[in-house]
């Protein structure tokens, strides 16, 4: 395992329709800093040699204590590791000297997602510039042309295999890490809600996620190359990349099919 992600924030203040992270569902929720601290000195013990590790939400710069987030993870891990927090940049220039000095302290990469609306992106630039800290869209995104993609998920249950097999997040993609436990993706631990926000009941059970604590690297790196039970909700075969990119009307249809 290469790349994991972690959740510092799980509400957002983009409210993006049919957001996969279900964010635009959630409540105010900040992660517990020493939990945090918990699990990446666990991580480390398990997997002392990650290339990527991602800080997201919701919108991680919503968290009050956001730097100490960044020295306790360069703590472990060193400059060897990438650490990125992904922002949609909103709050960006308005955060503090101290952000920014920080940020520029443990080399925090800065990933902004490229949404279509009013941001003052060149002030972004600048500041990055004037702190040294590197500032780079998100994967693909040059341009304020942002689609979405929608993996709706349902209650009649599909093959999971297939589901697996056919997924752009499986496979060690977006591996996510939450409180103390790994999931080979961030729908299963999220998606409560979207089950409390729509009363709905998509199982999470035992079998979807692998205990940090309990379990040796060898023993998460073989969970991860299968299928889980969750997986089955997933109906990757309707899957499609190119909805326009709007905020959330909170129809469950962004998120369901029937």
């Amino acid at each position: 395992m290469n790349y994991f992600e972690i959740h510092l924030v799980e509400h957002c203040n983009l409210k993006c329709k049919g957001c996969d992270n279900f964010s635009s569902l959630a409540k105010e929720e900040y992660l517990d800093i020493e939990l945090f601290e918990n699990d990446i000195k666990r991580m480390h013990e398990l997997f002392p040699k990650i290339q990527l590790i991602r800080l997201l939400g919701g919108e991680p710069l919503l968290h009050p204590q956001l730097t100490d987030f960044f020295d306790i993870i360069r703590n472990y891990y060193k400059y060897d590791t990438t650490i990125m927090v992904t922002t949609n940049a909103i709050l960006l220039d308005k955060m503090p000297v101290n952000f920014w000095n920080n940020c520029h302290a443990n080399d925090i990469t800065i990933e902004y997602t490229y949404y279509p609306i009013n941001l003052d992106r060149d002030k972004h630039k600048k500041l990055a510039e004037q702190y040294d800290v590197k500032l780079i869209p998100f994967s693909w995104e040059y341009k304020e042309n942002k689609t979405l993609h929608r993996m709706p998920i349902t209650d009649n249950k599909n093959d999971n295999y297939n589901n697996y097999n056919n997924c752009h997040k499986a496979k060690y993609k977006c591996v996510s890490l939450k409180q103390g436990k790994i999931y080979p993706c961030p729908t299963i631990p999220n998606i409560y809600h979207f089950n409390k926000f729509f009363n709905k009941h998509l199982e999470v059970t035992k079998n979807d996620y692998i205990d940090i604590y309990n379990h040796t690297a060898y023993d998460i790196d073989e969970f991860l190359t299968h299928a889980v039970p969750f997986c089955g909700y997933c109906n990757v075969n309707n899957i499609t990349y190119d909805h326009k990119w709007e905020t959330t009307k909170y129809n469950i249809n962004e998120w369901y099919d029937e």
